[in-house]
């Protein structure tokens, strides 16, 4: 229980510093959030452009993948509250793990929570609710209470995996030296996958985007809740991911615990 407790306080400090340096430089928050905005307006304008031959793309049909994009662009942002998942690999290469391995906590938690940039957090909470609900009254159809909960649960869980992936392909950087190899999945959102709908994809595309790339779990499911497009009860996808995760964070466990082994630094 001390240890939890330990961790809360610990959390707690990184929030606050983060929020610190959000409010310190509001110019860059607003410039931010603009970006996000026309990041939107130009999947509108994508999916417009797209569609203007054919009405439907994978039975879904543009508003359905504006909201689909919306929920891809706003993971990333939102997922910034575990930023340091997608830094781990630079810093094992750089050796820059001593004062995370010498502090009293798991440093695979400081590692991940250190750098969370709530500014990009906040900018993705706020531009995602505007824009759900103006496309959703476009629809003409008022979400129920539980598809919107779903939708959101299944979104941070979705982040979470996301996060999982990127550290435990970043540990392998405890073996490698070439850094690029690993950059291809640790930086997944370069890929814009998270656009499109899972349904466009068979075989091992569509397992890719579940599993080595799994962008699926933060647009394609939570938007399939949210649109009530499912075909299965969405507690087959809770408990799914749910064991998902405590089997990727077994996983990430083992491969740091192997990989921090043959960790060398020069103590700097």
């Amino acid at each position: 229980m001390k240890i939890i407790i330990k961790h809360i306080k610990v959390l707690r400090a990184f929030f606050q510093i983060s929020l610190k340096t959000s409010i310190e430089y509001m110019s860059d928050f607003a410039a931010l959030a603009l970006d996000f905005c026309l990041t939107i307006v130009f999947s509108f304008l994508f999916w417009n452009y797209l569609l203007s031959d054919f009405d439907m793309l994978a039975g879904w049909n543009m508003e359905e993948l504006v909201i689909l994009a919306l929920f891809g662009s706003s993971s990333w942002s939102v997922g910034q509250f575990l930023a340091g998942s997608w830094q781990l690999s630079e810093k094992i290469m750089g050796g820059q793990l001593d004062k995370y391995l010498c502090r009293p906590i798991n440093p695979l938690f400081s590692l991940v929570l250190e750098d969370m940039q709530l500014d990009e957090v906040l900018k993705g909470v706020l531009s995602m609710g505007i824009f759900l609900v103006f496309y959703r009254i476009k629809l003409g159809v008022i979400p129920s209470v539980w598809s919107v909960l779903g939708a959101l649960v299944l979104l941070l869980m979705g982040i979470l995996i996301v996060a999982l992936v990127r550290c435990i392909f970043s540990c392998i950087s405890f073996w490698i030296e070439n850094e690029r190899g690993i950059s291809v999945v640790v930086h997944m959102e370069d890929f814009g996958l998270d656009r499109y709908p899972a349904d466009m994809f068979h075989g091992a595309g569509k397992v890719i985007l579940f599993s080595v790339i799994p962008v699926a779990y933060i647009s394609y499911v939570p938007a399939l809740i949210y649109l009530c497009k499912n075909t299965l009860n969405p507690l087959f996808f809770l408990a799914g991911e749910t064991v998902i995760i405590v089997f990727l964070l077994c996983l990430l466990q083992f491969v740091w615990k192997r990989g921090i082994r043959r960790y060398e630094a020069n103590g700097g």
